[in-house]
C-alpha cells in the first residue's frame, strides 16, 4: 500500500511539475502575440528556418533558430514584464 501511495504521490508531482511549465510556456506564447510585429516576425524566421533545412544548411538553420528563439525570448520577456 505504502509503494502504490508513494508511486501515485510521485505521478502527481510530476504531473503538477509539468503543468507548471505548461502553464508557463502557455502564458509565453499568448503574451508573445499580443506584441506589435511578433507574430509577423515569426512567419518570416520560421520560413527563413524551413529554407536553410530544405537547403540542406544545417549550420544556417541552427542559425537562424537560435536567432528566433532569442528574439522570441525578448518578446516574452517583456510581453510578461508589462503583465
Amino acid at each position: 500500500m505504502d509503494v502504490i501511495r508513494h508511486m501515485g504521490a510521485r505521478r502527481d508531482a510530476t504531473r503538477t511539475g509539468m503543468q507548471a511549465v505548461r502553464d508557463v510556456a502557455r502564458r509565453a506564447l499568448v503574451t508573445v502575440y499580443v506584441i506589435p510585429h511578433s507574430p509577423e516576425s515569426a512567419v518570416v524566421e520560421h520560413r527563413a528556418i524551413r529554407a536553410a533545412i530544405q537547403a540542406g544548411d544545417p549550420d544556417r538553420a541552427r542559425r537562424e533558430m537560435r536567432e528566433h528563439l532569442s528574439r522570441v525570448e525578448t518578446d516574452a520577456e517583456r510581453g510578461m514584464a508589462s503583465a
